[in-house]
């Protein structure tokens, strides 16, 4: 993914294909002295309750070309509408094109961000995470497998420590795992898959099995990093909910489903073929990207509100093939 010149320049990258944390961050204030008696109660009173911050997550369909679909104009729109966010999650921008993203981010304030390279695939991962909070740590993971289309990018998981302006630390996950189904194969398919499976590992294998390989590693992952800070997971898992891999994501971790707590019965479908210009089967409606949470050991998270995001045209074009998810938390310290 190519950076905006607007968008503060990328650092050089190290050997282990690590993230980037594109913008440095500012120097720490001095503390203000620490109030006293009744005055330190007040504020811990006031200060409670009170940090709210907003979360998009979006797959951009930033295919490269020539596959790639009026890629500048639909992330140009992006850019432009995503002022309201303090947290990004982009998948799949993939598109040199996708540099609107970027430069759309960096007007909106959205200062730091990590975008994860490529070291072995055709392709980087396509993700990109932006915040308008300073990232203090950072880290991906990448997926072993990956079949068809997916084999070309170095899919994985981006990690990012968000320090939020009372001081308290939130960590994001951002991940896209192996799209599509299977479909019946031929002898002659089967031969040719086995082929490629020695250039790309995993080609060969039912997809359902590389998205259970892709929760395995989110899980490993997430406990590795594990500080005791709260947790939100974003990003198209690809599966749905009656499917047994979300259950698994969920249980191993400890998760909430943000869009499903406030929305008990509405189906939500972010990839929808009745109502995207860009999907051509009417009867494909799915619910596939997810905005996960868990508490942390000293703060834990509530939902204010969540709903779909890039639902509707924006300037009369639909940005993505997917709708994307937005949930506004609160941060409560723990009694």
């Amino acid at each position: 993914m190519q950076i905006s010149p607007v968008s503060p320049a990328p650092k050089p990258l190290p050997s282990t294909a690590a993230p980037v944390i594109a913008a440095p961050l500012p120097p720490s204030p001095p503390e203000p002295p620490a109030p006293s008696g009744d005055q330190a109660q007040i504020a811990s009173a006031q200060g409670r309750a009170t940090l709210e911050f907003d979360v998009l997550s979006l797959n951009t369909f930033g295919l490269p070309q020539p596959i790639g679909k009026e890629v500048a104009e639909r992330h140009s729109r992006i850019g432009r509408a995503i002022g309201s966010y303090e947290v990004i999650g982009f998948q799949e921008a993939f598109s040199k094109d996708s540099k609107h993203l970027a430069q759309g981010a960096a007007l909106s304030g959205l200062s730091y961000h990590v975008h994860t390279p490529t070291d072995k695939r055709l392709l980087t991962s396509g993700l990109s995470t932006f915040s308008q909070y300073p990232i203090v740590a950072s880290g991906f993971k990448p997926f072993t497998f990956g079949s068809h289309a997916d084999a070309l990018a170095q899919k994985g998981v981006s990690f990012s420590r968000l320090q939020l302006p009372d001081g308290s630390k939130v960590d994001v996950y951002n991940t896209h795992f192996q799209a599509a189904t299977d479909k019946p194969q031929g002898p002659l398919d089967k031969l040719w898959m086995k082929s490629m499976a020695q250039i790309f590992p995993g080609y060969d294998m039912p997809r359902e099995d590389i998205r259970r390989h892709n929760a395995q590693v989110l899980i490993d992952y997430v406990k590795q990093q594990d500080a005791g800070h709260p947790v939100i997971i974003l990003g198209d898992l690809n599966t749905q909910e009656h499917q047994d891999i979300l259950p698994l994501i969920k249980n191993e971790l400890g998760l909430q489903d943000s869009f499903r707590e406030v929305h008990g019965q509405d189906p939500g479908y972010t990839s929808d073929g009745k109502t995207n210009p860009y999907k051509d089967n009417p009867d494909k409606r799915k619910r596939v990207d997810y905005i996960l949470y868990r508490p942390g050991q000293e703060h834990t998270l509530k939902v204010v509100s969540s709903q779909l995001a890039f639902d509707q045209a924006v300037d009369g074009m639909f940005v993505s093939d997917h709708y994307g998810v937005h949930t506004r938390f609160q941060v409560v310290p723990k009694d």
